[in-house]
């Protein structure tokens, strides 16, 4: 993944997560730099770790990005609610699928199948359209 890609997945993110109603009525915002002054609680995007899984032609990465909850509320309940906030159905794509250039064609929440991947991939870039774990075949 090269620093493009890794800075279009970051941005699709951060994205996400400010665009989950949600999860923003629950934290004070989502950072990459966090200033003393910023009010608790927050997420922070952290470091990312990329995979190459290409085969038989096909190019492939998996990336994970580390995402990091800060409060300052006794105990982790608050923290583990905003954590479930973030990995449950709303905020985070599960799969983003993206062109040479590291532009994002897809994001699709779940864990698409291989038929399913084969399908993206077969697909003109234009027509594919998101998906949600409801529209699986």
């Amino acid at each position: 993944m090269n620093a493009d890609s890794s800075w279009e997945l970051q941005q699709a993110v951060y994205q996400a997560l400010t665009g989950d109603s949600s999860l923003m009525a629950m934290i004070q915002g989502v950072h990459d730099h966090v200033s003393q002054e910023s009010p608790f609680p927050y997420v922070t995007i952290g470091d990312e770790i990329a995979r190459d899984w290409s085969a038989a032609g096909v190019e492939g990465v998996e990336a994970m990005l580390v995402l990091h909850v800060w409060s300052r509320a006794r105990g982790r309940k608050e923290v583990k609610q905003i954590l479930a906030d973030t990995t449950g159905d709303g905020a985070l794509p599960s799969t983003i699928v993206t062109d040479d250039d590291g532009n994002v064609l897809l994001s699709v929440s779940g864990i698409p199948t291989v038929s399913q991947l084969r399908k993206l991939l077969a697909t003109p870039p234009a027509s594919q359209p998101s998906q949600s774990k409801d529209e699986k075949n």
